[in-house]
């Protein structure tokens, strides 16, 4: 098939969001469990997606998502989660790792068919936290990304490391 005559129905994937809040379960519970590491790439097309384009026209994104499908691992779980919020789920790979996947996809997309620019937050797992709130922490990133002027990649907001402690602190 022409990639310019592609419609979001022809993508072999995404999955949708239930079978991929079941899988980024099962991979909260793997690392809960045996330890490791688990990203989550959140992205969306950028409002002005690409130059002749209205927002959102369903085979930029098509071909959006079929240059992420044909670029993840196997063991990658790529899904749509909610309007035009997408996620991968990228088990064993931490934030740096994940976060040059994103720069990688970032600039794979934006080379393909209509030129699109997108915005991708990485955040990565911390044991004993909701799959939600590792979700909300991607997507906080994407929309980082997206006020600075979209067509990049953010990643998550670390806190202050706990080594760091004030005068007077044990």
């Amino acid at each position: 098939m022409n990639p310019t005559e592609a419609t979001l129905s022809d993508a072999k994937s995404p999955v949708h969001r239930g079978d991929l809040e079941r899988l980024l379960q099962g991979e909260v519970a793997r690392v809960d469990r045996h330890g490791g590491h688990l990203s989550v790439i959140a992205l969306t097309l950028d409002r002005k997606a690409a130059e002749n384009s209205t927002p959102w026209d369903d085979r930029l994104l098509a071909a959006t998502v079929a240059e992420i499908d044909r670029n993840t691992r196997a063991s990658d779980s790529f899904g749509h989660w909610e309007e035009r919020l997408f996620l991968i789920v990228a088990p064993a790979m931490d934030l740096t790792e994940a976060t040059g996947f994103a720069v990688k996809l970032r600039r794979l997309v934006a080379e393909g068919v209509g030129r699109p620019r997108a915005s991708f937050g990485v955040a990565h797992y911390r044991r004993g936290e909701s799959l939600y709130t590792l979700v909300e922490r991607a997507d906080a990133a994407m929309q980082s990304a997206r006020r600075r002027g979209g067509d990049r990649v953010a990643t998550e907001q670390r806190p202050l490391q706990a080594s760091i402690r004030g005068v007077g602190e044990a």
